[in-house]
């Protein structure tokens, strides 16, 4: 499955590319809005965006979910963050889900499926 992933650390983007292509998945990363809303424009078999809450420059990982569930209403939708789940943002798969760093490959491999089956 394609997935775009959203996250302007560059280690923890290492390691969660790392962990999604070892499960199989074919990872487009960005570190920027604008690059992960080009990689969904640009690749119509997107199943699934995961993003970090925080980004640098003061953008957030939500504004571009829901960006994503306007564009591509379809594509399943991750907020990932080591803080706590932000006040208005439902936990609601298959659609949207929340995912709290740190975590394991195992809950992850269990929310990626839940989301796209």
């Amino acid at each position: 499955m394609k997935i775009v992933l959203l996250e302007d650390d560059g280690l923890v983007a290492r390691a969660l590319t790392r962990v999604l292509r070892a499960m199989g998945h074919e990872v487009l990363v960005a570190q920027r809005i604008s690059e992960a809303q080009a990689h969904v424009r640009d690749n119509p078999d997107v199943r699934l965006v995961i993003s970090d809450l925080g980004l640098k420059d003061n953008e957030s990982g939500i504004e571009f979910l829901r960006w994503v569930e306007t564009e591509r209403a379809g594509v399943g939708r991750v907020l990932l963050t080591g803080l706590g789940q932000p006040v208005g943002y439902s936990n609601d798969p298959p659609r949207q889900a929340f995912l709290h760093k740190p975590f394991n490959t195992d809950r992850l491999k269990l929310l990626i499926d839940e989301m796209t089956t």
